[in-house]
């Protein structure tokens, strides 16, 4: 069966239960991560699977439960709901380019920090701007993607040391390093 998921999407923002500025999922989605941090992929799995039923468009419920039952060793599960986050995400960025010419069409704040989440954005700074002739949310984001691409190339010289995570998740963009023989 296939699954018009921008369909889905709009249907849902049609309906009585639309909710776009908090979710009743949300309380699970933070009790996903928390058993996410503890490694109990199963309390990860129940908790991901509560959310869902009540939020089935929930981008980073469905990507914490890929990832818990990918530990869990539910592949097909893992895959599952990888496959369904990338065309929730892939839904949303067709609707536009993500610019305040041809804006992301979102239908609530999580997905959109999720979208940009998962597309290597980090926002910065958010505040109500013009799209056309209609107002919208307008985020101004920088690349995680350039940090992470930066960090790959220094690791790769030799008596170079970076110093903090080699990831560009929960770092800044200044990157510290040492060089052998430098002091």
């Amino acid at each position: 069966t296939t699954v018009d998921y921008t369909a889905l999407r709009l249907a849902y923002a049609s309906s009585p239960e639309y909710a776009p500025y908090v979710s009743p999922a949300d309380d699970l989605r933070d009790t996903v991560s928390a058993a996410l941090e503890r490694s109990d992929y199963a309390a990860a799995i129940n908790a991901a699977d509560a959310a869902l039923a009540i939020d089935f468009l929930d981008v980073r419920a469905h990507v914490m439960r890929a990832y818990a039952s990918e530990h869990s060793g539910d592949d097909a599960g893992a895959q599952r709901h990888h496959a369904i986050a990338a065309r929730l995400v892939a839904s949303v960025t067709a609707s536009g380019a993500g610019t305040e010419s041809s804006p992301y069409v979102v239908i609530a704040v999580a997905e959109e920090y999720a979208v940009l989440g998962l597309t290597g954005y980090a926002p910065r700074d958010q505040g109500i701007g013009r799209c056309g002739e209609r107002r919208c949310d307008v985020i101004h984001a920088h690349e995680q993607q350039l940090l992470g691409h930066a960090l790959t190339k220094l690791a790769d010289i030799d008596g170079l040391r970076i110093l903090g995570p080699m990831t560009p998740e929960g770092r800044g963009a200044a990157i510290s390093f040492e060089v052998d023989g430098v002091h």
